[in-house]
């Protein structure tokens, strides 16, 4: 389930996205999804950041392997809105990289409905296919 729609800002250290919920997604309700889904959303953002986004050839698999001083502000995110996602690295070292993540409506830029400090790992082996 992909949920960035489109890269609106990219920097050293820095990519902005645009991430979309769609309806019809399994996940969803009626008219809003679990914020939870708002650290997927970072976490996809995060993956344009690191070594996923720079690396030539073969594809290599990506994982999430923490999340840390996570918070969300509200129990569910709406469906109607298109959501602005910041992933800032804070390290690397190697496959690893810690990213500071933080979601907001498009909208309402300034209002924070999620943030966490998100670990991921790239497998230095190219992905099998298949």
């Amino acid at each position: 389930m992909l949920l960035v729609e489109l890269v609106l800002e990219r920097g050293e250290g820095l990519v902005v996205c645009r991430c979309r919920v769609g309806r019809d997604t399994p996940l969803a309700g009626v008219e809003s999804v679990s914020s939870l889904l708002a650290l997927e959303m970072g976490a996809q953002a995060s993956a344009l950041l690191g070594p996923l986004a720079t690396i030539r050839g073969a594809p290599r698999s990506g994982y999430l392997v923490s999340i840390r001083r996570a918070t969300l502000h509200q129990a569910t995110l709406s469906l109607a809105r298109p959501f602005r996602v910041e992933a800032r690295l804070r390290g690397r070292t190697g496959g690893l990289q810690v990213v500071h993540v933080r979601i907001a409506a498009e909208d309402e830029p300034a209002k924070t409905l999620a943030e966490a400090d998100l670990g991921t790992y790239v497998d230095g082996e190219p992905a099998i296919e298949g």
